[in-house]
């Protein structure tokens, strides 16, 4: 991805540890390619495709949707129960990328306290959206390490 002039430090700090995030969780997705639909034997748990599903959904729906005002419909229940494959994802990731640079980089800092309607937290301002949406990738990016630590293991899955 090409680099992005930011408005703001703090929103050039906060794009930079999401797409990070959402980065690793692709790579060990990738890493993973043959095995990413797979399902720990573990209560809750999930694939590495459906993490990844998730998470492009959630943050587009948050950044671009609440921050940015675009209009998102998602279903949360299909994003859990994807089967796209690595390539779709990475190719969803790619695509959703600059995009997400292009709204936190027109956030100057006096708007980051600015209230958005967010869909289930009612109103909140942009940086807490961004802090939301970190906060929830770095659950997920925990999620797909122990993921693929159980996938590299050779356990069978459910």
């Amino acid at each position: 991805m090409e680099r992005t002039s930011f408005a703001s430090p703090e929103m050039a700090l906060c794009f930079d540890k999401i797409d990070r995030c959402i980065s690793r969780i692709v790579e060990i997705t990738v890493e993973c390619d043959e095995r990413a639909g797979d399902v720990p034997p573990v209560p809750g748990a999930n694939s590495l495709a459906s993490i990844v599903s998730h998470v492009l959904a959630n943050v587009a729906e948050n950044i671009l949707g609440t921050v940015g005002g675009a209009l998102i419909s998602r279903d949360r229940d299909a994003e859990f129960a994807s089967t796209a494959s690595v390539a779709d994802l990475l190719e969803r990731w790619e695509a959703l990328r600059p995009k997400l640079a292009a709204v936190a980089a027109s956030i100057p800092t006096s708007e980051l306290l600015a209230p958005r309607r967010h869909p289930r937290r009612g109103e909140i301002p942009v940086l807490e959206v961004f802090l939301v949406v970190l906060r929830h990738m770095g659950e997920h990016e925990g999620h797909a390490q122990l993921t693929r630590d159980w996938l590299l293991t050779g356990v069978e899955s459910r």
